[in-house]
């Protein structure tokens, strides 16, 4: 295919993927499988791409799909949004785990990630701060439990597990880049990262990891 024939393939298929969007309303996760993407390729598609698109042809039923699958994203993102202040109480009061917490507000363990670091250092400081510490002894408390039955206990707790891999995701890091950063051997940390039971940052590494391993192919054929 010319490179015209691909863009031209790729156009149709946002297009396809916009208007199953708007008659379904299904999650993310549901179209990424049914059109056999990855999340980042569909939030890439919708939110890039397709807003070029109606930016670009000057077509006004363009700019209206647009619209709509941004009101349908604005929306979808609305229920899934917790109050950070309420999650961190909620996790501070009963010493439990992101995991639990999720489950308790029917959210995804990145919704909940997401709600107490990025959003509650902001809006409240000194309840983020109580809250590490809270979490380091929930930490430190099942390594005890773990060791005593001859578990093997981890060094990171699953709260900065989650932020190693947000921050992965975040600045586009290879494993070696991040496991230097972290001052970790490169197997630790991807048994660490592996060990997140989040099926979407799950995909996202995938997919990072998959991007940079032909990007790094890429450029040792340039150099041959």
């Amino acid at each position: 295919m010319t490179q015209k024939e691909i863009e031209k393939a790729r156009y149709l298929k946002i297009i396809e993927i916009a208007k199953f969007l708007i008659e379904t309303k299904s999650s993310n996760s549901v179209i990424a499988e049914k059109f056999d993407i990855s999340k980042k390729t569909l939030s890439d598609y919708l939110n890039k791409y397709l807003k070029q698109y109606a930016e670009s042809s000057g077509d006004y039923l363009l700019r209206d799909l647009y619209e709509t699958v941004k009101r349908i994203q604005d929306e979808k993102q609305c229920v899934n949004s917790v109050d950070c202040e309420e999650v961190a109480n909620y996790i501070i009061d009963n010493k439990v785990t992101v995991e639990i917490a999720a489950n308790h507000f029917g959210v995804s363990v990145s919704t909940i990630q997401n709600a107490t670091n990025k959003k509650l250092i902001i809006k409240n400081i000194e309840l983020y701060e109580i809250l590490k510490m809270v979490q380091k002894d929930i930490v430190a408390v099942g390594n005890i439990v773990g060791g005593k039955n001859g578990v093997r206990t981890r060094i990171n707790s699953e709260f900065e597990a989650l932020e190693i891999a947000e921050n992965i995701i975040t600045n586009s890091y290879t494993i070696k880049e991040a496991a230097a950063l972290y001052k970790m051997p490169t197997s630790t940390l991807y048994e660490l990262i592996l060990s997140i039971d989040d099926k979407e940052i799950q995909e996202e590494l995938d997919y990072l990891f998959e991007y940079n391993c032909e990007l790094c192919g890429h450029q040792r054929k340039n150099k041959i």
